[in-house]
């Protein structure tokens, strides 16, 4: 309660009598309705208050209250989106245009259906990914595999070659605009489709730094004498 009179002992409740009025005649007669001149968000605080189910009211009357509540939550639904853009309104123009460049670059990356950058890039993927299955196949096939052997290069080997830096260069692009745009750097590297990606590419540079430093590989090929880590980058 929120008095009480000692001299008369009685307890006082600062709450809306029309409100009260409505509860006691549910009380008394079994009705819960609800009356014209009544504030029906009044009416269901009252009801909380006094601890009343709603599910006592009359159909008619608690689907006209159950309507006045939702739209009363899609208004406060709306005003607050209304102060969360005004807020973000307010935000350095300098960190709205970095937000808005690392959106962009989210959707390009992730959602092709977010515009024509997307479906370039998911299309660029999906070439790439198949023009590096292309090469592996013919990579094994047998000539160019006694050239690689014989640490010979054939126009033609030469040509594989470029396809395939072409491709782990592109792969490689990839990997760093998604790990960019990743809002936890720390979970992107976590991931196990993101760790097969960077196993994927680094064995193509691996083999770089083991030709420059071993002069055994001087006289191969160009991507020659390391087929194994190529293969397996390509793989």
């Amino acid at each position: 309660c929120d008095d009480y009179d000692e001299a008369r002992k009685e307890f006082f409740f600062d709450r809306s009598p029309s409100a009260f009025r409505v509860i006691l005649n549910f009380l008394a007669a079994g009705k819960l309705r609800l009356l014209r001149e009544m504030c029906i968000l009044s009416l269901h605080d009252e009801l909380s208050y006094w601890g009343v189910e709603m599910a006592y009211m009359e159909r008619c009357c608690k689907r006209k209250m159950y309507t006045r509540i939702e739209e009363v939550h899609e208004k406060e639904r709306r005003e607050e989106e209304r102060r969360q853009r005004s807020a973000m309104q307010r935000v350095p123009v300098e960190e709205t245009r970095y937000r808005k460049l690392m959106n962009w670059l989210r959707d390009m990356v992730e959602n092709p259906q977010s515009g024509l950058p997307g479906k370039i890039f998911a299309c660029l993927s999906v070439i790439m990914v198949v023009v590096t299955v292309v090469s592996l196949c013919i990579s094994t096939m047998p000539d160019l595999r006694e050239e690689e052997d014989r640490g010979e290069c054939s126009s033609k080997c030469y040509h594989m070659f470029i396809i395939e830096t072409v491709c782990v260069a592109w792969f490689s692009l990839e990997f760093l605009l998604r790990f960019i745009q990743a809002r936890s750097k720390l979970d992107f590297l976590r991931g196990p489709l993101n760790i097969i990606d960077a196993m994927a590419i680094l064995p193509y540079y691996v083999s770089f730094i083991v030709t420059d430093e071993d002069p055994a590989f001087e006289h191969e090929r160009p991507g020659g004498g390391k087929g194994y880590l190529d293969k397996l980058g390509l793989v």
